[in-house]
């Protein structure tokens, strides 16, 4: 039998009689210093604000499965139902799993994907997660993840596209990207030493095939036939809209475009490329503080 310890007389006015069901009424210091449910008024005050006939049906809907393991232990609780999985990957596995289940839930909740997940589909995502840790193949953690609400856009990456007058908006599109891919990256790392020598070579492509296209756009440049920042906007589009194309992915099976956009931003700000045909000679302005770009 289900018993929900919530009711009017659970809450006594400052008089010591019944409250009209609103706790909205009571004495604020009641709820301050300690008081026994400082953190439950809240929820309760909604309980009782539903009226009777929602909270019949908000109580018909609650179920309580005895036994159950609590929130906190869920990632345990993965990992001893992964008998299967090697115990060197296990805890990888549990926990790539149990963050792509979260989205995968609050995607069916928003209609984005059909609300109820096959079974298929879960053999298929631990099928290919115990691929991917097995082989040392890099997961794609962020492929899909929505940008958080505010995300801080470095001075220097900022500087870079300024001097080309990329505007707001790819500012906006450099710092979403460079947040995905230094999120990623960072997050390899952390699964173990592995990514070290791939990320090493990726880099090593992206500033060869980076520094192809500068010295077409540099020559195109020194020759008079377009403007400093004419060829700079260029070149930072390629960076976004053809990068991905040009450069060798990661991986054979890589598809996510964020990580080549975004590693191009990191380097960006960090000067190892650069879009403006002198930008070599306007960081050095900065290092010598007579750059008079506002920051």
């Amino acid at each position: 039998m289900l018993s929900i310890p919530i009711s009017k007389s659970n809450f006594p006015t400052s008089h010591g009689s019944v409250n009209n069901g609103s706790l909205a009424s009571y004495p604020v210091n009641v709820y301050e210093k300690g008081a026994a449910y400082k953190k439950r008024w809240p929820g309760c005050e909604a309980f009782l604000s539903l009226g009777k006939h929602n909270q019949k049906k908000l109580i018909q809907r609650i179920r309580i499965t005895p036994k159950e393991f609590a929130a906190s232990d869920i990632q345990l609780e993965v990992e001893n139902r992964m008998g299967i999985v090697t115990p060197r990957i296990r805890s990888k596995v549990a926990e790539r799993l149990i963050e792509w289940w979260d989205r995968r839930v609050v995607l069916g909740l928003l209609g984005k994907k059909q609300r109820k997940v096959a079974n298929s589909e879960l053999m298929e995502r631990i099928a290919q997660l115990i691929a991917d840790f097995e082989e040392n193949r890099l997961v794609d953690d962020y492929g899909g993840m929505p940008l958080p609400n505010k995300i801080q856009a470095p001075s220097n990456m900022v500087r870079q596209i300024e001097w080309v007058r990329g505007g707001e908006r790819w500012i906006n599109r450099a710092k979403g990207a460079r947040w995905l891919a230094r999120s990623q990256r960072d997050r390899w790392l952390k699964d173990g030493p592995y990514a070290i020598e791939k990320l090493d070579q990726f880099d090593r492509s992206l500033e060869e095939e980076w520094q192809y296209r500068f010295e077409d756009y540099q020559e195109q440049y020194s020759k008079g036939r377009k403007e400093a920042e004419e060829v700079g906007f260029e070149l930072l589009k390629w960076s976004f809209y053809n990068a991905p194309n040009d450069v060798p992915p990661i991986q054979d099976d890589w598809q996510s475009l964020y990580l080549v956009r975004g590693t191009y931003q990191d380097m960006a700000n960090a000067f190892r490329v650069g879009w403006h045909p002198e930008y070599r000679r306007l960081s050095q302005e900065i290092e010598h503080g007579t750059d008079q770009t506002d920051d």
